[in-house]
């Protein structure tokens, strides 16, 4: 990725412990410019909800959330609504990897 870090995401699985403060201060100690890049805190879709994604948004960060297969167009637009924007899935590239 070189020196561009525009669209990471830090993916909390495994890490993981529901508090999503501790997850926000991880990120800004990490020293990852996010201020000058687009930077997000990724989550998993059914772990979302409005207060974590507002805190996510409020420090400067983009909300994206994973595991979306299966998931129906109300839950989509209640999870847009929260302001969620990035999508992803477990199965990552066409090999179909489940990591």
């Amino acid at each position: 990725f070189g020196t561009e870090n525009d669209g990471y995401t830090l993916d909390v699985m495994g890490k993981w412990d529901g508090d999503i403060d501790n997850v926000i201060e991880g990120m800004l100690a990490s020293g990852i410019d996010h201020k000058n890049s687009r930077t997000g805190i990724e989550l998993r879709f059914d772990e979302y909800t409005p207060e974590r994604a507002k805190k996510i948004l409020d420090a400067g960060f983009f909300a994206a959330a994973y595991n979306i297969l299966g998931r129906t167009s109300e839950e989509y637009r209640r999870i847009i609504s929260y302001g969620v924007t990035e999508f992803t899935e477990d199965k990552h590239c066409s090999m179909g990897l489940d990591w």
